[in-house]
């Protein structure tokens, strides 16, 4: 029962992956071109989850173009 503690065998990459993952998704969706169109975006606190009346559109999605290296 009692005695030395080992560490712990699994690997931490699980959580390493997937935050990197995330930190490039996030760069990516941040450069990306896009269009808001015009729409009721008031928030009604009554609502539960509270969200834009007209929701949230966007068109014309597109990536950048590419910067030369």
């Amino acid at each position: 029962m009692g005695g030395t503690r080992r560490p712990c065998r699994l690997p931490a990459a699980p959580g390493r992956i997937t935050i990197g993952l995330l930190e490039a998704l996030a760069i990516r969706l941040a450069r990306l071109e896009y269009t808001v169109p015009a729409q009721d975006l008031t928030i009604s606190l009554r609502r539960i989850p509270a969200r834009p009346r007209s929701d949230f559109e966007i068109t014309g999605v597109r990536a950048p173009a590419p910067v030369g290296d």
